[in-house]
């Protein structure tokens, strides 16, 4: 599996349609002239919104590694991006570190390459969600801790002639023993087993109830989730946070927590307390 433990490109086109894109990939190093960088503590979004609930926090600085944001900007093909990327520094595991700084380049790297293959023109990329639930979510560092590094990106970007903005959320999770990516295959060794399971639980816990819409003009987000492989996914203390794709006029994305008890019997024992340190 690719550096990222998942890696999504949600985009849509359509007025209520949302297609999922799996780049599942190894990371391939890029470089472009035109990007700078240096940390700051915040982001900055093109498209700003009021938060209705309190951006879950970046990670404190622990274990001799410290979460950051960069700015990146610059331009490639058709696309104009302006994002701040969560990377670590400090004197951790440089290994492991650097895995992590990479993968979170190459989820803004995929999505600018897979824009610009699908030779859309006047791209805009930016940092922050296009509607996520106002205050759900923002690229950040999400957790340090003895075992792993994670983290996720959010960017929403339009192009010239888009009928609406989009989103992508990528999300990562290190090892840092290893310096290598967990994968959802890790974590689930039986992976249908695990996502029926997750299937029949997200709508349960998801709040908004947009993961039980259907039979209106906005989709059956409950015919979607049948798809629905949880791919985007993190550990959080409480239980494992996954991103569920859902219809763009219902935000594009529902994130939920399923607590760890309700789930524990599908996670590999030899993972479950690296999730939980």
């Amino acid at each position: 599996m690719g550096l990222r433990s998942t890696v999504a490109l949600i985009s849509v086109f359509g007025l209520c349609v949302v297609v999922a894109c799996d780049r599942n990939r190894e990371p391939q190093t890029q470089t472009s002239p035109t990007t700078t960088a240096s940390a700051v503590t915040s982001s900055s979004a093109a498209v700003e919104t009021t938060p209705t609930k309190p951006i879950p926090p970046t990670a404190t600085p622990t274990l001799g590694y410290t979460p950051k944001l960069v700015p990146m900007k610059g331009q490639r093909g058709s696309v104009t991006f302006d994002v701040s990327l969560p990377q670590v520094d400090g004197s951790g595991n440089a290994a492991a570190r650097d895995r992590f700084n990479q993968g979170m380049q190459t989820a803004l790297d995929d999505l600018i390459n897979e824009v610009n293959d699908r030779k859309y023109i006047g791209v805009q990329i930016w940092t922050g969600g296009v509607d996520l639930r106002p205050g759900e979510e923002s690229s950040r560092v999400t957790g340090i801790t003895e075992h792993l590094l994670a983290g996720v990106t959010v960017f929403g970007w339009e192009g010239a002639h888009g009928a609406h903005p989009n989103l992508d959320v990528t999300t990562l999770v290190i090892n840092t023993a290893t310096a290598q990516p967990i994968t959802f295959a890790d974590v689930f060794p039986n992976q249908e087993v695990a996502r029926a399971r997750l299937r029949e639980l997200v709508p349960q816990l998801d709040s908004t109830g947009r993961l039980k819409a259907g039979g209106s003009n906005l989709g059956d987000t409950r015919q979607s989730l049948e798809h629905e492989k949880f791919e985007k996914w993190l550990p959080t203390p409480d239980g494992l946070r996954v991103y569920v794709a859902v219809y763009t006029a219902l935000g594009h994305f529902a994130s939920v927590t399923v607590p760890w008890a309700k789930i524990r019997d599908f996670v590999a024992p030899a993972e479950l307390p690296i999730l939980l340190s």
